[in-house]
């Protein structure tokens, strides 16, 4: 008996497309278009309006901190589209003539030793004038919220007792909390929103040596607390 090998091959064929039209034609009571969407954002902190911005100070070894009084600085959130937490560091002073090791950063702010120095920071009202620090002597300094900067950085909080780096008193209204201040979420600014920043300086006991010292506050941009 003679099979017509075309006929055969040609029904195998027809049957295969019967079949998987009946499997492209079932029944589908929902159907779902997946969008991988990829998110336009991106953390950035600047200090008075650009990345690295520069401040000239006057101390006296084993006399009075330094405070920024007469020239506030800013710090504002230029993010995009993101909310993002603000943390605060410093690191050792260094000789401003060849970079090498002038000051030593340390985590208390008395009984300094020679050659040793404590950093700290507090944020205040985005509506404080330029003379709006408060002064070296003034008690906010000596409260836990004003911890002196360590090499490590710290989220920015609000509160008094178990916040950070927030000054507690009232100028122009406001506080100097962040835009979030309950759960996870404290201490997230705004894209757009803003800060005064003063830094207390408190300097050596003595020096060895007499040339010029640069001294930093790190602001960092995150999205962790």
């Amino acid at each position: 008996m003679k099979t017509n090998w075309m006929m055969v091959s040609g029904l195998a064929a027809l049957a295969m497309v019967l079949f998987s039209t009946t499997a492209r034609a079932a029944n589908s009571p929902t159907a779902v278009l997946a969008i991988d969407v990829t998110i336009n954002n991106a953390v950035s902190v600047k200090v008075d309006q650009v990345a690295n911005s520069s401040r000239a100070a006057t101390v006296t070894p084993g006399s009075t901190p330094y405070v920024n009084t007469g020239s506030t600085a800013t710090v504002s959130s230029d993010a995009t589209a993101i909310n993002e937490f603000w943390k605060l560091g410093s690191e050792n002073a260094s000789k401003k003539s060849d970079g090498s090791l002038g000051w030593t950063l340390q985590t208390s702010s008395s009984n300094l030793g020679t050659d040793q120095f404590a950093m700290q920071a507090l944020f205040i009202s985005s509506k404080a004038a330029l003379g709006d620090c408060p002064p070296a002597a003034d008690t906010a300094w000596n409260q836990a919220n004003a911890a002196p900067l360590t090499s490590s950085a710290v989220t920015y909080t609000h509160g008094l007792s178990t916040g950070k780096f927030a000054y507690q008193t009232l100028i122009n209204g406001d506080f100097g909390d962040p835009d979030f201040t309950t759960g996870g979420n404290d201490g997230r600014m705004k894209p757009g929103s803003s800060r005064g920043f003063c830094y207390r300086i408190v300097p050596p006991s003595d020096v060895t040596f007499t040339e010029e010292v640069m001294a930093y506050v790190i602001v960092t941009a995150s999205l962790t607390q």
